[in-house]
C-alpha cells in the first residue's frame, strides 16, 4: 500500500528512526522469515528478543537489562544471563565500562547486531 501510512506506522518510523515497511522493496518480514533468519545464525529466540530490548533501551546496565527482561517476561534471570552470554560471545552486543568504572558494565548493540536486526545505516 504505497502512500497509505497509518498514524501508528508513522509514529513507529519516528520512534525507531527507521521505517518498518521498506518503501523500496514494499515488504514486511513475517514471523516465519524471522525464524528462518534466526536459525541461519543459530541464535536462540530469547537472545534475539534481548538484543531488541537492548536496542530499544539504548546503552543499558546489565542489571537493568535483567530487570527489564524479567518485567517483560522474556525469561528467568538465569535464562537471560545465559542468552546474554551468547550475544556477547557472538559479538552482537558491545560491553563497555562507563566513566572507566570497572564495577559497572553497559550493553549496546554492535554493528553486527544492527545488521542482524536490519537497522544499520548504509
Amino acid at each position: 500500500m504505497a502512500g497509505n501510512y497509518s498514524i501508528s506506522c508513522i509514529w513507529n518510523c519516528l520512534r525507531l528512526h527507521v521505517c518498518l515497511w521498506d518503501t523500496i522493496f514494499m515488504k514486511a518480514i513475517t514471523p516465519l522469515q524471522w525464524h528462518q533468519k534466526r536459525q541461519q545464525v543459530e541464535m536462540p529466540f530469547v537472545a534475539e528478543t534481548i538484543l531488541d530490548l537492548i536496542r530499544e533501551q539504548g546503552p543499558i546496565k546489565i542489571t537493568d537489562l535483567a530487570t527489564a527482561a524479567e518485567k517483560e517476561r522474556i525469561g528467568s534471570r538465569a535464562h537471560i544471563y545465559l542468552n546474554l552470554t551468547w550475544l556477547r560471545d557472538n559479538e552482537y552486543v558491545n560491553v563497555t565500562n562507563p566513566n572507566n568504572n570497572l564495577r559497572i558494565k553497559e550493553l549496546s548493540v554492535s554493528d553486527k547486531g544492527l545488521n542482524y536486526l536490519e537497522l544499520a545505516n548504509g
